[in-house]
């Protein structure tokens, strides 16, 4: 899943819109603040987010598509 957050809905989009993704069983959860700052959320083995944040990175591997990246710089265009 990805989703377009802003700054006034931040808060729900890492907090309990996150927690509710993880209890359903949400693979991957993507929250785009803009194209050069994403929180990913990958689901691990013990039904538990791991997250990493991306700040500047011209792409990001899609870990629920294997091979899949994005290019963020294509977004920009």
């Amino acid at each position: 899943m990805i989703e377009i957050g802003s700054f006034s809905t931040l808060k729900t989009d890492l907090g309990k819109k996150r927690a509710a993704y993880e209890r359903a069983g949400v693979k991957e959860n993507w929250v785009v603040r803009n194209p050069y700052f994403v929180h990913i959320f990958v689901l691990n083995n013990d039904g538990v987010y791991v997250e990493s944040v991306h700040r500047n990175e011209a792409s990001i591997k899609v870990h629920s598509f294997e091979g899949l990246t994005i290019d963020l710089n294509y977004l920009q265009k």
